[in-house]
């Protein structure tokens, strides 16, 4: 029995020690590792009891009750630390996922429609601060944004780029090292200046011409899945940008399988955000297929790229890339990681907010006649350009409020604090290697930023009608902004929140995440009508980031989506099909960390059918 004893104090010893170094280091990315170290310590104590002639099914016996013991101590130690002793216990949110990200997927499953949960969360505990995680917090202060994500924020990208890190090298989206991330910025600018852009523009409008043909040959559909021929368009455009090479979508006219291998993929993400060092383990035993087949088709596809002889004269992103003269960014690996990304950032995120636009449009009629109205008046081309729709602030407005009501990531990115930990402004002390995640949606559904935050209203965006104010447009130049708000010309609002310094959360004003902002007489966006005044705080504004990881590529996306609207509403008005009214999207929306929305059905009518 003394015996026995002994091994169950060795038992408790191993597992307090394991607390110690889980909570000293973080192993999210080994998780193989710890998994393999286990195996092989109870496999040494099965074998040691084997051959002290205990017998191989007493061994099993004596193994197991080892490491129950162990198990049992590990968890225990694990959950009252989290529960009560843990850096981040005075912050309010629900008590279990405190104890684990586990119980977050509660949140998650069965809808996966957790950029809705949070905004409630905050709500509840009343708190622009809740506790979302053992070490994670959920923040929807916008003042915190600059300290989080801006040009000078000490910040860093957490855990979860590690996810994917043992299959492939880091990409711009990936790399957390500020200096290999400088890096890879530096390549990706070139790919993206002004006169890279110029030479993808010929590329785009050649797309959407096609697509404008194709929406014509079934105009006299009852019913057009837009849905899909966004798709299909962003998806050939980036083949073309990134490649220099058509995957044909738009011609073929169907869903092709890599769409579903790519939403399939992305599916996924909407559990593994949340226990990232599972979807490690796994894809190290073999699973996570759709990811591993997306993987193997965009690495072929890089492959064909490289010993592709360009286009005279022309380059697309990829060449950009080849070119650069650092071994980090043109590895194999870190190539790989970059096709995988051109593949995802470069055509879903574009067509979801273009099916959210028109979702938008049919459901706001009087904004698409009004867009129409200013349209004739640019070029009397039967196609307009993206040369022609780079000063229309209205259609920058109707851009820009449908990625504030639908932003495209919208649970936002993780970001770890510095060692030293992170001060708010209204003195919050956050303490050090905190993950950190500032959910898009809810912050630009509250209405403390934005005025009746459920309503569609691009004239949020405008000053008297016409002059831009905060919007995203062809002119901005926001990379030098912490706030990336460079051209923001609308007068700052006044928040009431808390200024005094605390350790805890901040606490929040009578009206948190209500439907009535706080009175604000700066603030005089109206609509044409000049009947509703919507307010806006461009500063809470950030559907493409902000800061040193902004999406590069946010102007190209920028271009595609003004040449898709502008055409299309300039010949048709969208409306929904027979039985559609756009729920199926409120419904099956899905965040899988970029945004699934759900199939939209419409009509396109003439105008002269009505006119």
């Amino acid at each position: 029995m003394a015996g026995f004893l002994t091994r169950n104090e060795v038992a408790v010893l191993s597992a307090l020690a394991t607390h110690a170094l889980l909570n000293r280091f973080t192993l999210d990315r080994y998780s193989h590792l710890v998994l393999l170290a286990w195996i092989a310590a109870f496999g040494s104590v099965a074998a040691g009891e084997w051959r002290a002639d205990a017998g191989f099914r007493k061994a099993l016996q004596d193994t197991a009750k080892i490491a129950c013991v162990y198990f049992v101590t590990l968890l225990t130690s694990v959950m009252v630390y989290r529960g009560l002793f843990h850096r981040l216990r005075k912050f309010p949110g629900p008590f279990l996922p405190r104890l684990s990200k586990w119980f977050s997927l509660s949140y998650v499953i069965p809808q996966f429609q957790y950029h809705k949960q949070v905004p409630l969360l905050h709500k509840q505990y009343n708190s622009d601060i809740v506790r979302t995680g053992p070490r994670e917090l959920s923040i929807i202060d916008p003042a915190a944004i600059p300290l989080v994500h801006g040009a000078q924020a000490k910040c860093v990208k957490g855990v979860w780029y590690d996810m994917f890190k043992h299959m492939e090298g880091s990409s711009i989206h990936t790399a957390r090292s500020k200096d290999l991330h400088r890096e890879h910025r530096r390549v990706w600018d070139r790919a993206m200046n002004e006169t890279s852009l110029r030479a993808y523009e010929p590329r785009v409008n050649n797309y959407v011409r096609l697509l404008i043909s194709r929406l014509e040959e079934h105009e006299n559909d009852k019913s057009i899945r837009m849905s899909d021929w966004v798709a299909f368009l962003a998806f050939d455009i980036m083949g073309d940008v990134g490649f220099s090479r058509s995957f044909g979508m738009l011609q073929k006219g169907k869903m092709d399988w890599v769409i579903d291998l790519l939403h399939g993929g992305m599916s996924a993400m909407s559990v593994f955000t949340h226990i990232p060092y599972v979807a490690s383990l796994l894809t190290r035993l073999g699973a996570g297929g759709d990811v591993l087949r997306l993987m193997e088709w965009a690495h072929g596809t890089l492959d064909e790229r490289k010993i592709k002889q360009e286009k005279q004269g022309e380059k697309d992103i990829v060449g950009h890339l080849l070119d650069c003269d650092n071994k980090e960014i043109t590895s194999r690996r870190a190539l790989n990681a970059a096709a995988r990304l051109l593949v995802v950032a470069g055509s879903d995120t574009t067509s979801a907010t273009l099916t959210f636009i028109f979702l938008e449009l049919a459901r706001n009629p009087h904004t698409q006649r009004h867009l129409r109205s200013i349209l004739p008046s640019l070029s009397a081309k039967p196609h307009l350009e993206a040369q022609d729709l780079t000063h229309i602030p209205y259609l920058d407005a109707i851009i820009n409020e449908t990625m504030r009501l639908h932003p495209v990531v919208p649970s936002g990115v993780q970001r770890e604090t510095p060692p030293e930990g992170l001060t708010l402004p209204n003195g919050t002390y956050i303490p050090g290697h905190t993950q950190i995640w500032m959910p898009i949606y809810a912050i630009h559904h509250d209405a403390r930023n934005f005025s009746s935050p459920e309503t569609f209203a691009p004239e949020r965006w405008l000053v008297n009608g016409t002059t831009q104010a905060g919007v995203i447009s062809a002119t901005s130049s926001r990379e030098n902004s912490p706030f990336d708000e460079k051209t923001v010309i609308v007068p700052s609002r006044s928040f009431s929140r808390s200024t005094t310094p605390s350790s805890t959360a901040s606490t929040t004003p009578d009206n948190f995440l209500s439907e009535t902002p706080p009175t604000d007489p700066t603030t005089t966006p109206s609509n044409p009508e000049g009947t509703t005044t919507y307010t806006a705080n461009p500063r809470a504004f950030m559907p493409f980031s902000t800061g040193t990881y902004k999406c590069a590529g946010w102007r190209l996306a920028m271009i595609e989506m003004r040449c898709v609207v502008a055409n299309i509403v300039r010949r048709w008005e969208v409306r929904f099909a027979v039985g559609e009214d756009g729920s199926d999207i409120d419904e099956k929306t899905q965040d899988c960390f970029t945004v699934n929305p759900g199939k939209l059905d419409v009509r396109l009518v003439p105008w002269d059918e009505d006119e």
